[in-house]
C-alpha cells in the first residue's frame, strides 16, 4: 500500500460524502487494507485531528470480509470477534516465548553449575566458599 496519510484521508472523506452522507468528524475509523492482506492502516478523526494508525503482520494476513459495493460496516460483534481471534493467536506467541524463556532459563542453570564444577577442579573446593562470601557481601 503505497498511499499515505494524505491519500487514505481524502479517500476517506469521499467515502463518506459520497456512499454514507456522513460527517468525517464524527468518530468513523477508515480501515484500508493492502493487496497481500498483511498491512492495515487506519485513519480515524480524534476530536483534535485525524490520527493514522499502521500495523503490518510478519507472519499471517488480516481476516478481510467479502464486499460487494467497496464497503463493509463492522458490528461491535465482528470486532470482538476479530479481537478474540488476535488475542487467540497472541496467547499462542505468548506460550511459545514462555517456553523458550524457561528452555533458556534451564540452560544458564546448568552452565552455572557446570562452571562451579570447573573452578572445583582447577582451584579446589575452597574456590566455592570464597564465591559463597563474595556472593553474601
Amino acid at each position: 500500500m503505497r498511499k499515505g496519510f494524505a491519500g487514505l484521508a481524502a479517500q476517506a472523506e469521499t467515502i463518506l460524502k459520497a456512499g454514507l452522507k456522513a460527517d468525517p468528524f464524527s468518530g468513523h475509523l477508515f480501515v484500508f487494507r493492502g493487496r497481500r492482506g498483511d498491512l492495515i492502516k487506519i485513519i480515524w478523526w480524534d476530536g483534535q485531528g485525524a490520527c493514522l494508525f499502521s500495523k503490518r503482520l510478519e507472519k499471517g494476513r488480516f481476516v478481510w470480509p467479502s464486499t460487494a459495493d467497496g464497503k463493509v460496516m463492522v458490528t461491535a460483534t465482528t470486532e470482538v470477534l476479530a479481537l478474540r481471534a488476535a488475542l487467540a493467536d497472541r496467547d499462542g506467541q505468548l506460550a511459545a516465548a514462555e517456553a523458550e524463556l524457561k528452555s533458556r532459563d534451564l540452560l544458564i542453570e546448568k552452565r552455572k553449575h557446570q562452571l562451579a564444577g570447573m573452578r572445583r577442579h582447577r582451584f579446589g573446593a575452597t574456590s566455592e566458599a570464597l564465591d559463597q562470601l563474595q556472593l553474601r557481601l
